[in-house]
C-alpha cells in the first residue's frame, strides 16, 4: 500500500506531515513544570541511585564542570558532596560526580532549580528546542 492510500484511509493524517520524528509524544513544559513542583513539595527528593538502581554508563564530571553545568559555585556542589545528596566516586584524589544525580539534586530546591534554568544549561533548553 503506498503512502497516498494510506493517507486516504486515516483522513486524521491528511494534509499532515506524516514524518516520524514528529510523532513524539512529548509531554509540554508545563507538565514537566508541574511533575518538578510536586517532587520540590515533597519533603525528602527520591534518588534513584539511593536503592542500588545504577545507570549502564553514567557520565563522570568533575566538580568544576558540574558547578558550571549547573550554574552553581563549586562551593555548592562541595557541600553536596559532604551530605551525601549527589553520587560521586574519588578517582586520583578528585572527585567524579555522576551527572544524573546532580541533575537530580538541582532539581530538589526551587533556588537550584532556578539557578539551573537561568545560568546552567537549563538557559539553552529553549534555544534547543526552537
Amino acid at each position: 500500500m503506498s503512502a497516498e492510500e494510506q493517507k486516504n484511509l486515516n483522513p486524521k493524517s491528511a494534509g499532515k506531515n506524516t514524518d516520524s520524528s514528529n510523532d513524539l509524544d512529548l509531554p509540554s513544559q508545563t507538565e514537566i513544570n508541574k511533575l518538578f513542583q510536586q517532587q520540590r513539595k515533597k519533603k525528602g527528593v527520591h534518588l534513584p541511585f539511593q536503592k542500588n538502581n545504577h545507570f549502564p554508563n553514567p557520565l563522570w564530571v568533575s566538580v568544576s564542570e558540574a558547578a558550571k553545568l549547573g550554574g552553581i559555585s563549586a562551593r555548592t556542589v562541595r557541600r553536596s558532596l559532604e551530605a551525601k545528596q549527589v553520587r560521586y566516586k574519588i578517582v586520583n584524589n578528585r572527585y567524579l560526580i555522576d551527572f544524573a544525580s546532580l541533575i537530580i539534586f538541582l532539581h530538589s530546591k526551587k533556588k537550584l532549580f532556578n539557578k539551573l534554568s537561568h545560568f546552567g544549561l537549563g538557559q539553552y533548553i529553549k534555544k534547543w528546542l526552537d
